[in-house]
Formats: structure tokens, C-alpha cells, sequence
């Protein structure tokens, strides 16, 4: 079934992680293609699309090489991740925002400057949700993408990312709601 072809992606993804003998072994001796995972991102289940992009994004996460096999696979649109960016579920939105600041370099139409900016500034606004799944999902990503390439570090900390991390780390639970929503988003927070 594609979920379980879609899950796969995703551990192979995880296991060669940041190992180049480990990928080198999956391509030359296993066969692997970028092909068969980016053939994913087009279904029409959403949720094998939406965890095909995060398979596609580990793989290329903090490794050029990798990225520019996928490249030459197969380009990536920025329409693939559109949906997800515009959804109204904000897990969704919050892989899709990671996914296209990982593979800024792969998708074709758009700069990899704007790709990087969208994908952070979605990431911090998410910091302001009322939702728990939301705000640690939004922090482990916001974390992963700290160690990304140069400039991904200095978005994050100066669209206020730390500020608001802070306020969460330090408010008390009934704190949390409307009520905190106007001075933690607002900037103007302080502990």
C-alpha cells in the first residue's frame, strides 16, 4: 500500500541520515531512487503527500549531494506543498513550513531565499497557537532547522523564535489561551 511504501520512505530516510556510506549502499546496492518517493508527493492522499515531502526532506536535510540527486530526479513545485501551507491544520502547516526551508534548493519555482523566509516566518507564527501539538511540533522543527545551512539560525532568532519559546517555558498553565496571545505575539513579553 502507498502508507506503508510512504513509511518505509521515511525510515530508509531516518536510517542514512547524515551517513554518506549508509545512502551510497542504499543507491548503489539496494537499488534506491529518489524517483520512487518523489512519485509520492503526487497521490491523492494528502497524508502520504504530506509525509513523502518530510521522507524527501530528510533525505536532503544538511546534505548537497543528496539534494542535487533528487534535483536531477525530479524537480520539485512549490505546488506540492501549497496546501499544506495554506491549511487550516496547523501540524500540516507546520511540516510543510520545515519541508520547504529543506528543500529550498530542490523546488524550482520559487528562490531559495523566499522558500527559507516563508518556511520560518510560518514556523513562528505557529509559536502563538493555542494547540500543545502544535507548539512541540513547531519547536522540534524549529530546532532541526537551527542546524541547516548559514542565515536559517540568525531568521529564526530574529523573528522573536526565542522570546516566544521563553514565554511558553515560563508561563504558567493557566496562563495559557487569549489571554497570553496578545503580549507573547505581540513582542512585548517579558519574563
Amino acid at each position: 500500500s502507498l502508507q506503508i511504501k510512504v513509511e518505509i520512505a521515511v525510515s530508509l530516510a531516518c536510517i542514512v541520515l547524515k551517513n554518506s556510506h549508509l545512502q551510497a549502499v542504499l543507491q548503489d546496492q539496494e537499488g534506491f531512487c529518489y524517483s520512487d518517493v518523489l512519485q509520492l508527493l503526487y497521490t491523492t492522499d494528502k497524508d502520504i503527500r504530506l509525509r513523502a515531502g518530510y521522507a524527501v526532506s530528510l533525505f536532503a536535510y544538511n546534505n548537497p549531494a543528496q539534494q542535487l540527486l533528487i534535483l536531477k530526479t525530479g524537480p520539485i513545485s512549490l505546488s506540492v506543498f501549497e496546501p499544506f501551507l495554506e491549511s487550516a491544520v496547523e501540524t500540516e502547516k507546520a511540516m510543510a513550513a520545515f519541508q520547504i526551508v529543506v528543500l529550498a534548493r530542490i523546488i524550482v519555482d520559487d528562490d531559495q531565499v523566499s522558500l527559507s523566509a516563508r518556511g520560518v516566518s510560518i514556523l513562528v507564527d505557529l509559536l502563538c497557537s493555542e494547540e500543545a501539538s502544535t507548539l512541540v511540533l513547531t519547536g522540534k522543527l524549529l530546532a532541526s532547522l537551527a542546524h541547516t545551512r548559514a542565515g536559517i539560525p540568525e531568521a529564526i532568532t530574529s523573528l522573536g523564535t526565542v522570546q516566544r519559546l521563553c514565554y511558553h517555558l515560563y508561563a504558567k498553565e493557566e496562563e495559557f489561551g487569549d489571554k497570553w496571545r496578545p503580549t507573547c505575539c505581540s513582542g512585548t513579553h517579558t519574563r
